[in-house]
């Protein structure tokens, strides 16, 4: 079985297909979450997050905002 990836531009190889995923986060904003109430549904809440990928070499950041079938963006950490 092939996982899904992406290529960080430190050329490592972040994997995110497995479950538990360790290098994947899921988000979703206060007001998308407010919309929420009494008992939730996982897959209705699954579905309304984004994916954020860590590549645990250089510590970039990827953001899928709009779905995996779009560009996502690319966080670097700035030193103080």
């Amino acid at each position: 079985m092939i996982m899904p990836a992406i290529k960080c531009k430190c050329g490592n190889k972040i994997s995110f297909g497995e479950i538990p995923s360790y290098n994947e986060l899921l988000i979703i904003s206060d007001v998308d979450f407010d919309k929420y109430e009494g008992k939730i549904d996982a897959e209705e809440l699954y579905k309304n997050m984004k994916s954020v990928l860590h590549c645990n070499k250089c510590n970039r950041w990827w953001f899928f905002k709009d779905g995996f079938d779009n560009k996502p963006i690319c966080y670097v950490r700035e030193d103080d």
